[in-house]
């Protein structure tokens, strides 16, 4: 079998935690395909900004169609509300931690209002403003590796 994956550490560590889970159920040979997506090419744009659906998942999908895949392992939060009718969602894993962190000098209460905080978040920036709206906010874009 051929899994679609983006090429992205984070992308690479889901994909191989599905791979473990379905080597317990049957031991088959899976492949990693690493799929290049537009969200991977632009990297000088919030993603709010970008209106296209499936900038993460659209180049996925179209190999599982092409059959160049069999599958594409997708973070949940890059997948469309509408996807094609030709796919469908054959499973979702267990939620990992939902937790996120803050990495700072500073503990959040001591934060002076002028200070900047990285983000390419939309609920994030609405949660800082609401905490405090003097905070600045900067564009973050990239992957674990290049932010």
């Amino acid at each position: 079998m051929r899994v679609g994956t983006r090429g992205s550490r984070l992308a690479l560590k889901q994909t191989e935690d599905i791979i473990g889970k379905l080597s317990r159920i049957s031991p088959t040979k899976i492949e990693k395909v690493i799929v290049k997506t537009s969200g991977d090419k632009i990297k000088d744009s919030q993603l709010y900004k970008i209106d296209r659906k499936g900038i993460f998942t659209r180049e996925l999908d179209i190999a599982v169609l092409e059959e160049r895949v069999d599958f594409a392992v997708h973070s949940l939060k890059d997948v469309p509300t509408e996807i094609d009718e030709n796919l469908t969602i054959a499973a979702v894993p267990k939620r990992g931690s939902p937790h996120e962190v803050l990495v700072s000098r500073l503990d959040w209460d001591e934060l002076p209002a002028n200070s900047r905080i990285g983000t390419s978040s939309l609920r994030r920036e609405a949660f800082c403003k609401h905490y405090k709206k003097e905070f600045k906010l900067e564009p973050l874009r990239g992957n674990i590796d290049t932010r």
